[in-house]
């Protein structure tokens, strides 16, 4: 009998995408779990599970996704002169996908000041940041940080898709939507 590849055992990560972290020198500091099925979501079971509170060698350890951004360790070089600046994980791996490399994801809808000196590390000072958000309140809450941090900065720039979320973009949307650059 083959298993089932949707059928996880029990613990933290059952039904999720498990979801590595790393920080900007590329060092593993833990995983992130994210469902499959949105629909299994509620107050008990949210979408997105970060790692906890734990004790290593006499250390606790605490994530703290305020003070990372997902996906700047693997920039094509630095410092960058234009970088994508999106809400979760599936915007992030959805614009690869699409040939947008230089893409990092802030994990929710605010940006905080270490979230921003990373952006501002990975960046050139003539660097210009695109803001790829949700069209809701949320996506609107992550530009206005992003511009509240990065902006005094940077060059930012919003990009707004008529769609919900950058995942719902064709190729051809994102293409017009990120006109300024693609790599291949």
């Amino acid at each position: 009998m083959t298993p089932d590849p949707f059928s996880f055992p029990k613990g933290t990560f059952a039904g999720r995408v498990v979801i590595p972290l790393h920080d900007l020198q590329g060092r593993l500091i833990g995983y992130a779990g994210r469902l499959v099925f949105d629909e299994a979501t509620d107050e008990e079971n949210p979408k997105y599970l970060f790692p906890s509170r734990r004790q290593r060698e006499g250390k606790t350890l605490e994530f703290s996704k305020s003070l990372f951004v997902y996906h700047g360790h693997a920039m094509s070089q630095r410092p960058l002169h234009d970088l994508v600046v999106v809400q979760g994980f599936p915007a992030c791996w959805w614009l690869w996908q699409h040939g947008y490399r230089d893409v990092v994801a802030l994990m929710g809808a605010t940006c905080s000041v270490d979230q921003a000196g990373a952006i501002l590390k990975l960046a050139s000072r003539s660097a210009r940041i695109w803001c790829f958000t949700d069209a809701d309140k949320a996506g609107e809450k992550c530009a206005h940080g992003l511009f509240a941090e990065v902006g005094p900065h940077r060059f930012c720039k919003w990009i707004r898709s008529r769609q919900s979320q950058p995942t719902d973009c064709s190729s051809d949307e994102i293409k017009d939507l990120l006109a300024w650059k693609i790599e291949t």
